[in-house]
């Protein structure tokens, strides 16, 4: 049986999941889209598998939909090239009707990467099927809406908005961690975001905060 708390991560809640089954652990080696990734399996097997995110859904790239371009990079952001936790949901069957396996994506101090696709406006709850987290997800994308986080701030609020992935590229801006009362910014997962992590653009940064010596994130 998996538990989990909510804890406050920066300017919105997400969960952080105790992980009392002995999760998978990978490496992403690529993002398909905004809620499906490809991971490398450790050893052992070390085999290659295509993970979709539970609960979480992302526009389709294949249709061209608005923002789903915007999933993508964000993820990409969070969670490429990471060593990760895969963990199973208490609900979810282990694979879906594409042979996907249907997982919690966690990193190492246990935040979930679903949760924070929620949280950042740039997925939906996906509710087609139940999942242990369904009614946190819930009140995450609630949060989301009202404060038009991600594309909730376009398109999905309202329908004669621009897409994200229509903008110019200075809008597609890469995603940086700051904390409350720190002068450096951080990529994602760094160790130094243990008790806060701010999203903001990287263009942000330039003359505000000073890059992380512990994750070396990328220049402005």
């Amino acid at each position: 049986m998996l538990t989990s708390k909510v804890v406050l991560f920066g300017v919105f809640a997400v969960s952080f999941i105790a992980l009392t089954k002995d999760p998978e652990h990978a490496t992403i080696v690529r993002v398909v889209d905004g809620d499906t990734v490809e991971v490398r399996l450790s050893e052992p097997t070390a085999s290659i598998e295509r993970v979709r995110l539970i609960g979480v859904s992302a526009a389709e790239l294949k249709n061209h939909e608005p923002c789903a371009l915007d999933a993508q990079r964000f993820l990409r952001v969070l969670a490429a090239g990471e060593v990760v936790s895969l963990t199973r949901d208490s609900v979810s069957s282990n694979r879906d009707g594409f042979g996907r396996l249907l997982r919690y994506i966690v990193y190492a101090d246990g935040r979930d990467v679903n949760a924070e696709l929620i949280a950042s406006g740039y997925c939906k709850v996906y509710t087609k099927y139940a999942f242990d987290k369904l009614a946190e997800f819930e009140k995450l994308e609630d949060a989301a809406r009202t404060e038009k986080r991600g594309c909730w701030g376009t398109v999905w609020n309202d329908p004669n908005g621009i897409p994200l992935d229509r903008l110019p590229t200075v809008a597609l801006d890469r995603i940086v961690f700051i904390t409350k009362s720190g002068g450096s910014y951080h990529s994602a997962g760094c160790k130094a975001l243990k008790n806060s992590a701010i999203p903001i653009p990287l263009s942000q940064v330039i003359g505000r905060y000073k890059p992380c010596k512990l994750c070396n994130p990328p220049p402005p």
